[in-house]
Formats: structure tokens, C-alpha cells, sequence
């Protein structure tokens, strides 16, 4: 009996031991079950679920949305041409320069549009249709802040700056909505490109309008000036009146010489006392006197033509050039109203916006795709995060 007590207690030891190990193999793989189960429920709340309400959503309640496309570009009559495009509508015209295109592209992104859409072609009635799902429409009482961001959503405006060429597409529920919405914005970018083209006209003929004004009334002032120089001077040409001083005075000294002449031959004849030559005595001494006053007048002696002249010179340059700059200004005027009527810009529609046969908006398999992809992305990258956490907290 006491032989058989070592052997009786190891067997019980190792039928423990045996024990032991199964409920350690039991409670592990519980835990991997449990632990298991939990990360096939996350998946499913994280991944299979939206994916799974996308594809019934996209499949069975999202709504059709057609896609009208449009293509357009700013053409002048400035000769610009712009490559390929240039060729395919024509060298008597020209492609604008892509600063007015970039213009126009912004212009039909902004807020402006969208308002003035609003009121022609009622955005928040087509886009509000409470037929629609409610995901894609409009919600209701939406402000005009809603209305743009929810427009910029349904519309895409590229441009290509190598060819000048603006890409418009529009979304809408119906493929005539689609189509009259977009209609509708290329004729606002139309009406914009008028208004840039008078306004560039208008530009460049006000400033040769202002030049004009300027240089007149510059003209006027010199004009005044002089008019009211010879109502003062009694004059109406100081250098006119000059020179025919200078002619008077080449007169007097022609005739004192001859004078002079007769004088000298008379005394030869006469008495020095006889009327003869008393009266020729008197002439010259007349004609010295007077030319001894038109000199003095000339150069300056009593101040009358030096400073009336030179004044008179003055004024007659401020005159002449004021006369030049007028002129200069007119055909300045002239030049601009030239280059003004050759400003004629606008908008060309050389695709014109299509009415779609076929619903090509919401991207089903893709959107689909793309849900999946970014939750099961997300779920591994969260589910990594956790675990790395449990081990560090297991150390």
C-alpha cells in the first residue's frame, strides 16, 4: 500500500497538469474568438456597412443627373492667332489673349453668376426638387451662400491655357435643365465680354478725349493771351509792325541821302541864304529828326517795340506750340477711335452645349469603389493603431 502511494500521486499530478493545459488551450482560444468576433464586427460596422448603404443608395434611390457640355473661347478681330485653334476658326480673326479667357472662366465661377442664374433660369427650383433624393438635391430655404458652394459641386469650368479653349460642364436632374442651364451661363459670359470690349473701347477713346480737352484748353488760354496782348499794344502784330519800322527807316535814310544829294548840288548854284536852300535844310533836318525817333522807337531809346516784342515772341511760341499740341491730340483721338473699332471682342461657342441622352452622374461602381476603398483603408489603419496599443499595454 505504501509502495503504490508515489505512483498513485504522480499519476494525479500529471492528470492536473493535463487539466490545467486544456482549460489554458480553452480560455486562449476564447479570447481569439472573442477577440476575433469583435474585429469581424468592427469591419463590418466600419467597412461592409457603408459600403454595403452606398451601393443600395447609388443603386436604388440616388436620382440621375445628366451632363451638358460646352466649349468656348474670346476671339478680336486684332489678328491674334493662337495655333491649331487659330487655324480651325479662321486668320482673319484672332484669339484673345489668355488673361480675358482666364477672366471669363473666373467669371463663371463666380458668385455673380450663380445669382444672376438663380434669377433667369430658378436654380433653387431645379435643384430643390423635393422628388429628388435628399442626398444630391438642394436643401430647402437655402441660402445664397448654399446655392453657390452647392452649384460649384454640380458645375466644373476648365480651361486650357495652349489653346484659349473654356471646358463648361453643368449637372442637372433632367437633360433640359442641364442644357438651359448651361445656355444660359455661356450667354452671361457672352454679355461679359461685351461689356470688357466697350469698356476697352471706351477706355482708349476718354483718353484721347481727355488729351484733346487739355491740349484745347490750352490752345484757348494761348489764344486769349495774345488777343488780349494786342487790344492792350493797340498791335496786332509786333513783328510785322517792326519790320515795317525797318522799312520806314530804310525809306528816311533814302530820302535824307537824296536830300543830302540835292543840298550839296544847290549850294553850288546858290547862296546859302536863298529859300532854296533853307528848304532843303528844313527837309533834312525833317527827315533826320523823324529817323532818329523810329530808331529810338526800334531799339529801345523811349521802350516801346523791345519789350512788346519779345513779349509778343513769348506768347506767339506759347501759341504755336499750343496750335501743335492740338493737333497732335486730334489725330491721337483720331488713332485711338481707329484702334477702338477694331476692338471688337466676344465670346465663341464652337461647341455648343449638348443635350445629353444619357445619365452619366452618380458614378455607381466608382463612387462605390472609392467608399470601400477609404473605409477599408481607414479600418486598417485604426485596427493597427489598437493593437499596437494592447501590446505596448501588455508589457
Amino acid at each position: 500500500m505504501n509502495d503504490q502511494s508515489p505512483k498513485i500521486a504522480s499519476e494525479l499530478s500529471e492528470h492536473k497538469a493535463v487539466i490545467q493545459a486544456h482549460l489554458v488551450s480553452q480560455s486562449r482560444f476564447a479570447g481569439a474568438r472573442k477577440k476575433n468576433l469583435t474585429l469581424l464586427i468592427a469591419f463590418a460596422i466600419w467597412v461592409a456597412l457603408p459600403t454595403i448603404s452606398a451601393a443600395i443608395y447609388y443603386f436604388f434611390l440616388a436620382s440621375p443627373m445628366y451632363v451638358s457640355t460646352a466649349q468656348v473661347t474670346v476671339r478680336d478681330l486684332q489678328g491674334r492667332g493662337n495655333g491649331l485653334l487659330d487655324s480651325f476658326i479662321g486668320k482673319s480673326f484672332g484669339v484673345a489673349g489668355n488673361q480675358d479667357a482666364q477672366v471669363v472662366r473666373e467669371f463663371l465661377r463666380s458668385r455673380q453668376v450663380v445669382e444672376e442664374l438663380d434669377g433667369m433660369v430658378h436654380l433653387r427650383k431645379i435643384y430643390g426638387d423635393p422628388t429628388k433624393d435628399i442626398i444630391s438635391r438642394l436643401e430647402k430655404d437655402s441660402t445664397t451662400e448654399s446655392l453657390y458652394n452647392y452649384f460649384l459641386d454640380v458645375s466644373d469650368v476648365e480651361f486650357d491655357p495652349d489653346s484659349s479653349v473654356i471646358t463648361i460642364k453643368v449637372r442637372a436632374y433632367t437633360p433640359e435643365q442641364a442644357h438651359l442651364i448651361n445656355e444660359s451661363a455661356i450667354m452671361l459670359a457672352d454679355n461679359l465680354v461685351g461689356v470688357m470690349a466697350d469698356r476697352a473701347r471706351n477706355d482708349a477713346v476718354a483718353f484721347g478725349k481727355k488729351e484733346l480737352e487739355t491740349a484745347e484748353a490750352r490752345l484757348r488760354e494761348a489764344n486769349r493771351r495774345v488777343i488780349k496782348f494786342r487790344n492792350e499794344e493797340q498791335d496786332l502784330n509786333p513783328g510785322e509792325s517792326a519790320k515795317a519800322v525797318l522799312g520806314i527807316l530804310a525809306s528816311l535814310q533814302q530820302e535824307i541821302v537824296k536830300t543830302r544829294a540835292q543840298l550839296a548840288e544847290a549850294s553850288s548854284y546858290f547862296q546859302p541864304n536863298t529859300v532854296a536852300i533853307s528848304t532843303l535844310k528844313t527837309r533834312l533836318a525833317a527827315l533826320q529828326e523823324q529817323l532818329r525817333s523810329e530808331q529810338a522807337r526800334l531799339v529801345g531809346a523811349t521802350g516801346t517795340y523791345p519789350k512788346s516784342l519779345s513779349d509778343y515772341e513769348a506768347l506767339n511760341l506759347d501759341l504755336t506750340l499750343a496750335e501743335r499740341g492740338y493737333a497732335a491730340a486730334l489725330a491721337s483721338l483720331d488713332s485711338a477711335r481707329k484702334e477702338a473699332s477694331q476692338k471688337t471682342m466676344y465670346l465663341v461657342p464652337f461647341v455648343e452645349p449638348n443635350i445629353p441622352d444619357e445619365s452619366t452622374y452618380p458614378r455607381k461602381l466608382t463612387s462605390i469603389l472609392a467608399i470601400f476603398v477609404g473605409a477599408l483603408v481607414s479600418f486598417g489603419i485604426t485596427a493597427l493603431v489598437v493593437a499596437s496599443i494592447r501590446e505596448h499595454l501588455s508589457l
